[in-house]
């Protein structure tokens, strides 16, 4: 499952989800506060998370249905 950052400058971080993990990707870019697009696929699924600041903004999915944006929602509003 190939994944990278693209940031507002317009430059790309490669990360291999195999190294870190969707975790661990999630954790670093919370961590570093990095702000850009996270562009995830997995055959013919693919997921857009937006980041600013390190928080997410927004999910989107070339699916109508995203199970990985309603797990999300629901988490943030176990947040408030």
């Amino acid at each position: 499952m190939p994944s990278s950052l693209d940031t507002p400058a317009g430059g790309q971080d490669k990360i291999g989800i195999e190294i870190l993990g969707l975790e661990g990707i999630f954790q670093n870019i919370a961590d570093h506060k990095k702000s850009g697009i996270l562009h995830v696929t997995s055959g013919k699924q693919e997921k857009y998370i937006y980041f600013k600041e390190g928080n997410i903004q927004l999910v989107s999915s070339s699916n109508r249905a995203s199970i990985l944006a309603e797990a999300l929602r629901r988490s943030l509003d176990d947040l408030d």
